[in-house]
């Protein structure tokens, strides 16, 4: 069962709340506690809060959204974030940062979080087609002592030929994983 509203100030503030009543196992940060056994539950699902400068190509978003990584989605989750974005006719460029998982846990100290950063810009100037470039920075600190820092380099295209739709996507991952123990 999903209760979902969305608000609208002028032509700069929006905003999304999204209740739900639901009987999954749930590995998230946002309506669950991470441990997989979570079920049953009322959950404030989704919200967010999305502000765009009048005058300006400047949005901000923060609050956690089905949020949707590269042109084929491959990184997508209900994870809280802070978002900036700079739209011009063309062109957008992002930055983002989202948290995966909270360094809450019992024995843990220090610096156990699991985010990940996406910088990115797409380019629309040309009919029919899109081209995007993500960068993702995964920094996790959580998994038993482990440290990952890898950096996900994604060059993408889209295009509608006719009645065709294509999508090319390449990925390159870099970094290195340490294990602390």
């Amino acid at each position: 069962i999903r209760f979902g509203a969305n608000f609208k100030y002028g032509k700069f503030l929006r905003s999304h709340f999204l209740l739900e009543i639901d009987q999954i196992f749930d590995e998230d940060i946002v309506d669950g506690s991470g441990n997989g056994t979570d079920q049953n539950r009322f959950n404030l699902e989704r919200y967010w809060i999305d502000v765009k400068w009048p005058n300006t190509p400047l949005r901000f978003r923060i609050g956690a959204e089905l949020m949707q990584i590269t042109q084929a989605r491959q990184i997508r989750d209900d994870i809280p974030g802070f978002q900036v974005f700079l739209e011009f006719d063309q062109v957008d460029i992002w930055a983002r940062a989202f948290i995966e998982v909270e360094g809450l846990k019992i024995g843990l100290g220090n610096d156990n979080d699991n985010i990940f950063y996406n910088f990115g810009a797409n380019y629309t100037g040309m009919k029919g087609h899109k081209f995007q470039f993500d960068v993702i920075y995964f920094r996790n600190r959580f998994n038993q002592g482990q440290e990952d820092n890898i950096v996900h380099l994604v060059p993408s295209w889209t295009a509608k030929l006719g009645k065709i739709s294509t999508l090319f996507e390449f990925n390159l991952a870099l970094g290195n994983v340490k294990a602390n123990g």
